[in-house]
């Protein structure tokens, strides 16, 4: 139980209250390391997911909009690098939209299945 002095009035009276509706659970460290590195890896999937979004639309934005130099490389050849570097970001976009979409969990859903361990 949590105690705490709130003052209600000015002439030096202090009220205290208990604040002692949390919930209480226990939880091993290995548990609790092993349910942390898997929120981990949801959020790191998120960002991958955003991150490979984001270099699909630079690269078609890339494809729509240049021209191609003959530059060390004939401009087919770079015309060519450019949509095989789409389609691998895109199979990796995809990848990980699957496996964020599968393991999607935030600190509440880490919190709700050690309480549900717990009963």
């Amino acid at each position: 139980m949590q105690k705490q002095r709130i003052n209600t009035n000015y002439s030096g009276e202090y009220n205290y209250y208990v604040r002692d509706k949390s919930d209480k659970f226990t939880i091993t460290e290995d548990k609790l390391r092993l349910k942390l590195i898997n929120l981990k890896k949801s959020l790191e999937n998120k960002n991958s997911v955003f991150c490979y979004l984001s270099m699909i639309v630079t690269i078609s934005i890339a494809l729509i909009s240049s021209n191609f130099k003959n530059f060390i490389f004939s401009k087919d050849i770079w015309q060519a690098l450019f949509i095989i570097g789409l389609f691998f970001m895109v199979g990796f976009f995809i990848k990980d939209l699957i496996l964020y979409i599968k393991n999607k969990k935030d600190i509440g859903d880490v919190i709700k299945d050690i309480k549900e361990e717990q009963k």
